[in-house]
């Protein structure tokens, strides 16, 4: 018997933005974009001890790439004259917000420049984003976006002229998104990769939490018919039933992986054995992320004669390779420290120069 339920019926959109706001907003990005194409004109080489110069870490490309969000933006804003911001999108925002500033703390104490951490961030966001959409229309919608009528909505956000979004992201495709970006981070800067996603995934982390409260507020990606007292009914969808809160139960396991990974680095000082948060933090993520999708209503028709949904599988191949590095962690079979071979390249000192 039903004891009791949550009615649920939270309007997604969070606020509305107008034609005048939008055109103010996109000043606003066009001026950055304007900054960021400029940045080179300012950016000289420097000489080391003995007289040779320094390349400089960022080149034409690496500027083009920073341009590549504000000019999108700017696109974006003077294109459509209605935009309805929504919570989900707030709390992509503050999750990016949050992570920035954790991970800058990160650098900081460890006295790695912030000049690498700026270029991360640039590749983590757009790697996020391409990764999610594609995980999600080549993962649960193929039928769908690979035809002839329906591929480019799988990059163009606007629908009849009136700006959309994307309507599909897929965490799996994320993560496969955020390890390509991580390789070609690597190969650029030469950073220590383990390094870096031993401290990274901690603030992913975080960001699953805000996403999945998102998905809560769309009243979307929800479980199974449930007696629970927690059950939520979901009367945007005409549900008479309560149902399992699954992105509840999704962003509360993320804030719980997020606060023991962050205690664990904190109570190590920093000075942890490269690729043993990163492992054991797979493993915890997507083993929540695979039991949680047995109540987990499935997201495409097709999973239905499915012994293990589409998400338990793509969950699988993480779990695994989460345990063989933790692992190989234990035995201190990766290189340590953020510069193992040390800095083949060099970004000026910022403070050096304010002292100058």
């Amino acid at each position: 018997m039903i004891l009791s339920a949550i009615h649920w019926n939270v309007d997604p959109v969070m606020m509305h933005l107008g034609p005048t706001t939008l055109r103010v907003v996109g000043v606003l990005c066009v001026a950055v974009l304007l900054y960021i194409l400029a940045m080179p004109l300012f950016s000289k080489d420097k000489k080391d001890k003995d007289g040779k110069e320094k390349k400089e870490k960022r080149d034409v490309w690496d500027y083009l790439l920073m341009a590549l969000i504000p000019a999108v933006l700017a696109f974006i804003c003077f294109k459509t004259d209605s935009f309805n911001m929504r919570w989900y999108s707030m709390g992509f925002l503050v999750a990016f917000v949050l992570g920035y500033w954790i991970m800058s703390r990160m650098f900081k104490r460890e006295g790695v420049k912030s000049d690498y951490l700026e270029s991360l961030v640039v590749y983590m966001f757009l790697a996020t984003l391409v990764g999610a959409r594609l995980g999600h229309c080549l993962f649960y919608e193929p039928g769908y976006f690979l035809t002839s009528e329906h591929w480019f909505e799988i990059v163009w956000p606007f629908r009849n002229g009136e700006f959309k979004g994307f309507e599909g992201l897929a965490s799996h495709g994320a993560a496969i998104g955020i390890l390509t970006a991580m390789y070609l981070y690597w190969r650029k800067y030469g950073m220590n990769i383990w390094w870096i996603l031993d401290r990274l995934v901690i603030v992913i982390a975080l960001g699953g939490a805000f996403i999945r409260l998102g998905n809560l507020m769309n009243s979307e990606i929800y479980g199974h018919a449930t007696s629970l007292p927690w059950g939520f009914v979901f009367e945007r969808n005409k549900e008479i039933l309560p149902k399992h809160p699954t992105q509840l139960y999704e962003s509360l396991s993320y804030f719980l992986i997020f606060a023991v990974s962050l205690w664990y680095y904190r109570h190590k000082g920093g000075h942890v054995k490269s690729g043993a948060i990163f492992g054991w933090w797979l493993v915890a993520l997507f083993g929540v992320r695979f039991l949680i999708e047995f109540v987990k209503n499935d997201q495409e028709a097709f999973e239905a004669d499915m012994l293990l949904n589409m998400g338990q599988l793509l969950s699988l191949p993480f779990i695994v390779g989460g345990l063989a590095i933790a692992w190989l962690a234990k035995q201190e079979k990766f290189p340590q420290g953020p510069f193992p071979k040390g800095e083949k390249v060099t970004f000026k000192d910022k403070e050096k120069e304010k002292k100058k």
